[in-house]
């Protein structure tokens, strides 16, 4: 039901005529096309086709021909992080750690980090033995200081220290491995 002003009246009822009836099925759920009218669509559309390209990637607005192309500005440290083999380098690195920080044994949110530095070793960027999985807060403990950190990642992976395995008895607190980390990086750097 409309005002005067052409504005819907909510909660008042129309006619009883024009309104929906329990039970009915409307029209055009019976209605058929026949084979004729089909065939008259099908010409009209074979005429004047949808836009079959609308959501699709158009291959003549790609790449250097898109008017937004700033010439290719990916890094390539961008690049090599998303290539298969990087993944494929993270997916292993979390499976041999079980998805576990070997510094803290801290499950959740876990990263995959570069022993020997992502930026200087080209050689063993995809290096299993190269990778060690960490939580957030001990790979911010460790970022920038990587080389440091290097003789006791090695020692964790070498040697089974910190091992996933060890009963729930055996680890020790995150905050006193950060510690004994810390203490490693000072002993590395002092020599």
């Amino acid at each position: 039901m409309r005002d005067k002003l052409g504005r819907f009246i909510k909660g008042k009822r129309s006619s009883p005529k024009t309104e929906f009836k329990k039970g009915i099925i409307p029209w055009i759920k019976t209605h058929k096309h026949s084979d004729e009218s089909k065939e008259k669509m099908r010409q009209a559309k074979l005429k004047n086709p949808t836009k079959y390209w609308l959501g699709k990637n158009n291959p003549y607005n790609m790449g250097d021909k898109n008017p937004n192309w700033k010439g290719g500005v990916t890094t390539g440290n961008e690049k090599e992080r998303k290539n298969i083999q990087y993944y494929e380098w993270r997916r292993q690195v979390f499976g041999r750690d079980h998805f576990t920080c070997r510094v803290c044994y801290s499950k959740g949110y876990v990263q995959a980090n570069h022993i020997f530095p992502f930026r200087s070793h080209k050689q063993l960027r995809y290096e299993i033995n190269n990778g060690i999985t960490l939580c957030v807060t001990c790979h911010k403990f460790i970022f920038k200081r990587e080389e440091l950190f290097i003789k006791f990642f090695q020692g964790i992976l070498e040697n089974g220290l910190n091992s996933v395995e060890l009963s729930q008895e055996t680890i020790p607190s995150q905050q006193e491995r950060l510690r004994k980390a810390l203490w490693a990086c000072v002993t590395v750097s002092g020599e």
